[in-house]
């Protein structure tokens, strides 16, 4: 039996710089908690177009040093989202920011459809994280499709 090896101090140290509120380009919002091991819980939280109403969804994942992984599932919607990224520095008014720079993968249930059309279920793109709460009354204009069910 391989026993695992633990994340040194320096590695969960690295690992916490994750852990509290970040939002998007889209105001979404994830709330993180990382565990010593590097376990990542916590919340998505996103406005649901057309309604103003905010619903929050559980996260999980993990991080190691300067790089996270989490997904949330949005059971009621058919799709389950999985983000992957890093920590970066940039520059903004003047001054270095920690961001989060992501890539993720939404996966849609597509019923009957999936037997001939798979892959048109699963979309992908980019979200870049800032740290903070999300500020609910700012619009944010972006080209870019958001990385949860957006249709609802």
């Amino acid at each position: 039996m391989k026993i695992e090896e633990q994340p040194s101090l320096a590695q969960r140290q690295k690992a916490q710089r994750f852990a509290g509120k970040w939002h998007n380009q889209h105001n979404s919002e994830i709330d993180l908690c990382i565990d010593d091991d590097g376990s990542v819980s916590g919340t998505f939280t996103t406005t649901i177009k057309g309604s103003g109403k905010r619903e929050s969804f559980p996260l999980r994942g993990f991080a190691s040093n300067d790089v996270i992984a989490f997904s949330v599932g949005f059971p009621r919607y058919g799709s389950v989202t999985s983000w992957s990224g890093q920590i970066a520095n940039i520059a903004e008014d003047g001054e270095l920011k920690n961001t989060l720079q992501t890539l993720w993968h939404m996966a849609l249930d597509l019923g009957d459809k999936a037997d001939t059309d798979l892959w048109r279920g699963t979309l992908s793109g980019s979200d870049i994280f800032r740290v903070g709460a999300a500020d609910e009354e700012s619009v944010i204009e972006t080209m870019l499709p958001p990385s949860h069910p957006w249709w609802i």
